[in-house]
């Protein structure tokens, strides 16, 4: 890969978010982790080279819109991918001014995980 890009991933879940980010290592991104919105906010005020977060919906304090939307007016380039088990999630008009495309938008668990970092190349510019 030509790219090195960073990605922010939070979740709550501590095994999820620690697979999945050996995951997205293994596959030539930097990661870094964050277990609740506000973590992720400071987080991004502190490192200027992240350019996507994955997202979970559910979390502790705010949740994973709340974070968006304040990541996007803090961030605007920075792209994102939910992965989420709320099976029922849909985007609101505000999470897809942020950005966020439905085609973007991941249930838990997920049969092949490349699926995701696939997504994350191709918000990131890559081309496959």
């Amino acid at each position: 890969m030509s790219l090195e890009w960073t990605v922010l991933v939070v979740d709550d879940e501590g095994p999820i978010r620690s697979s999945l980010a050996d995951f997205l290592e293994d596959d030539g991104f930097r990661t870094i982790q964050a277990e609740s919105a506000e973590k992720g906010l400071t987080i991004l005020e502190k490192n200027p080279t992240i350019n996507a977060a994955v997202v979970d919906i559910r979390l502790p304090g705010d949740d994973g819109n709340a974070f968006i939307l304040k990541a996007h007016a803090l961030r605007p380039k920075i792209k994102f991918i939910i992965y989420t088990g709320s099976t029922d999630y849909t985007l609101s008009m505000a999470i897809k001014q942020a950005g966020v495309d439905p085609a973007n938008v991941f249930h838990k668990p997920l049969q092949d995980i490349t699926t995701l970092t696939r997504a994350i190349r191709r918000v990131l510019g890559e081309t496959d």
